[in-house]
């Protein structure tokens, strides 16, 4: 929001009986001779970092003049008409145009309570079978999803019979110069103690215990080589922030001899595996994308809390196994946007359905 002067004077109070969100605030003490008045879409919100209010601005004539206006929120200048915090308590938010400075309006914000949806973490591995340095960090993500499965993992192929077409695309925007390289929900980098067999991929797990935002279920049909369904997201809160969808189909069990740096290496559970491991079984590799690989948009209107968005899926598997095939899917911000992450994720066995969890 541009920052602009000129003048007026506010004076409002806001009271609350309950907590109930209302999708619209009047100003009942506003004075007859107040020339401002502001407006608050949701006068609660929650303290999820992703429940938001919108402020307006109106003049005595009912017109929105807050582009107009310098807004702040707990005494400081913000650049934004719409606020949200992970902090509980509450937010004092006035207005100012020119010299008049506006009374300010109280947010409650209250606790989010439990999610209604589990929370899952994408953990994108990028890999190669020539890459002899590989096979020790796909052992602690095998270890990880062991321990936690709800850290759902993608392999990435790099320039090996298992390639990835997209994998550069993918790479640059990561900023992967090399393999084995980890991405968390599309945003958290991970690097790994070479040292340290028995490390687990800690910051995915610690993901999980996040507050979900949103909750999929995935139904997925076979019919012949085709591999088809649709994708539901429930929103659990209400945003405009720009949103996508993307849907993959993996494989498992896939046979690829494995390079291995680690076989003469005491303690290490690769040891006298081979140098190339050979009948080595390949897991959670990408095979396609039914979207575009940074997503397709979900539309504004579908981002709303209780909202359900629906998106249908279709893939030709022929060539593959599809017993050993998966459907994964990933809510996650428009890169382009400015924000970056998946928010939630989800994953199901090929001709299976997975239920909101």
């Amino acid at each position: 929001m541009k920052k602009k002067y000129f003048s007026g004077f506010l004076l409002l109070a806001l009271f609350f009986s309950n907590c109930t969100k209302k999708s619209d605030v009047t100003n009942p003490s506003v004075p007859a001779n107040a020339t401002l008045t502001v407006k608050l879409s949701h006068p609660v919100i929650y303290a999820d970092g992703f429940d938001e209010t919108t402020i307006a601005v109106l003049d005595k004539n009912g017109n929105d003049v807050t582009a107009q206006a310098v807004l702040k929120i707990n005494g400081v200048v913000t650049g934004s008409a719409k606020f949200s915090t992970n902090t509980q308590g509450s937010v004092k938010i006035s207005a100012s145009i020119g010299t008049e400075i506006a009374p300010e309006v109280t947010l409650t914000v209250s606790s989010a309570g439990i999610s209604k949806y589990s929370g899952k973490v994408l953990l994108e591995k990028y890999t190669a079978a020539w890459c002899g340095f590989c096979p020790r960090v796909s052992y602690k993500v095998k270890q990880t999803v062991t321990a936690n499965p709800k850290v759902i993992p993608v392999f990435i192929h790099d320039g090996d019979a298992l390639n990835f077409p997209l994998v550069n695309q993918l790479k640059t925007l990561f900023n992967i110069s090399a393999v084995p390289g980890v991405v968390l929900n599309r945003k958290q980098p991970w690097m790994d103690n070479v040292n340290d067999w028995n490390e687990l991929v800690t910051p995915a797990s610690a993901l999980t215990a996040n507050w979900a935002p949103l909750g999929q279920s995935i139904q997925s049909n076979i019919n012949g080589n085709i591999i088809s369904g649709k994708v539901l997201t429930e929103f659990n809160v209400s945003t405009s922030r720009p949103l996508k969808i993307m849907i993959m189909l993996v494989e498992d069990g896939v046979v690829v001899s494995q390079s291995n740096y680690y076989n003469t290496t005491p303690g290490s559970p690769l040891s006298g595996l081979g140098q190339p491991i050979t009948g080595y079984v390949q897991q959670n590799v990408l095979r396609q994308m039914a979207t575009d690989i940074f997503g397709d948009p979900i539309p504004a209107t579908a981002t709303v809390k209780n909202a359900i968005y629906e998106k249908s899926f279709s893939f030709n598997a022929a060539g593959l196994e599809i017993s050993k095939c998966s459907v994964v899917s990933s809510v996650v911000y428009d890169h382009q946007s400015g924000w970056q992450g998946s928010l939630n994720s989800q994953v199901v066995k090929a001709g299976l359905v997975q239920l909101f969890d």
